[in-house]
């Protein structure tokens, strides 16, 4: 939000985010896309986009003038895919919660937002069409990872053990990549008497990227919930930089070892589970898991939040 004084005077001119205006103060003329105020810019500076592509601030004083030009286009509006229901495909369900994977880029700011519905994600990748059916998608918040607490993990575990116990074959959890790890160990703890494969995924590049691994990495994870006969809590990310096949790791063995690598996930202590490639073969690594059943998943979800660690 801007200044009171500055919103006001958006307000009186009509303008809205995402519109192209025209600010005159004195003999200084400034005109390009209005954008959303920095979280820690000033409030009282106007953020423009102009046309050379660069961004400024311009500081709103008495006598400033605002005038609307046109609509630019909307900004963080995504199109989203609906998923057609074909029989002959294995059902999953799909859990987003926001991270990297699910962020999109506005070209109009060149800001990055996040996906306000688990639909765009289908959007991104068109290739889940023809390897799963998307049973049913919830989203039950969009946050960044490192800002996951012990009650969202709580709340995916409900969630997950709900759409384990209905008739998919397996669940999916889009998450961020920086905590992932600690949400697949949680995760592998609370959800009780598992039966079905769970895999969290994420992306370590951003979708405006080449290397973009999102795409590649949600196709092997949607494969591993719906034909692997592993049925454990495992990440499932890119097995090495290249575009070849993703390792899905059991989530209480898995550590993140570098910022951006796209194989930045590597199993401690432990093999991978399996070997997953985008065509939907599968190749188990491991000849200690858990196999599929039909007992009823719950969701044991009690946590001491006071915990302290002593080094000796």
């Amino acid at each position: 939000m801007y200044s009171p004084e500055v919103e006001k005077a958006l307000e009186s001119a009509g303008a809205h985010i995402g519109d192209i205006i025209r600010i005159q103060r004195g003999s200084e003329v400034y005109e390009g896309i209005l954008l959303p105020r920095s979280e820690y810019g000033d409030p009282s500076c106007i953020v423009i986009k102009l046309s050379s592509g660069y961004n400024i601030g311009v500081k709103y004083t008495p006598g400033t003038v605002i005038k609307r030009l046109r609509k630019a286009a909307e900004v963080g509006k995504f199109p989203a895919k609906k998923a057609e229901r074909k029989p002959s495909l294995p059902p999953v369900s799909l859990i987003a919660t926001g991270g990297t994977i699910g962020s999109r880029v506005d070209y109009v700011t060149g800001g990055v937002y996040m996906c306000v519905k688990p639909e765009e994600l289908l959007y991104l990748t068109p290739e889940l069409e023809d390897a799963v059916y998307i049973e049913r998608m919830r989203s039950p918040f969009l946050v960044a990872s490192e800002d996951l607490t012990p009650d969202d993990w709580k709340e995916i575990a409900e969630i997950a053990a709900k759409e384990l116990n209905t008739d998919v074959r397996g669940v999916v959890i889009t998450h961020g990549t920086d905590t992932m790890h600690y949400t697949s160990a949680a995760l592998s703890f609370m959800l009780r008497n598992l039966s079905k494969p769970v895999a969290l995924v994420g992306a370590q590049r951003s979708p405006d990227r080449g290397s973009f691994d999102g795409a590649m990495n949600l196709l092997c994870a949607a494969h591993y919930a719906a034909r692997s006969d592993i049925a454990e809590v495992a990440i499932v990310m890119h097995g090495e930089s290249s575009d070849t096949y993703c390792y899905a790791i059991r989530g209480t063995k898995a550590r993140k070892m570098h910022t951006s690598r796209r194989d930045t996930f590597r199993p401690i202590n432990d093999l991978p589970l399996a070997r997953v490639w985008p065509d939907g073969r599968i190749e188990a690594l491991n000849t200690k898991y858990r196999k599929r059943g039909s007992s009823e998943v719950y969701a044991d979800t009690a946590f001491e939040k006071r915990v302290a660690i002593v080094k000796a």
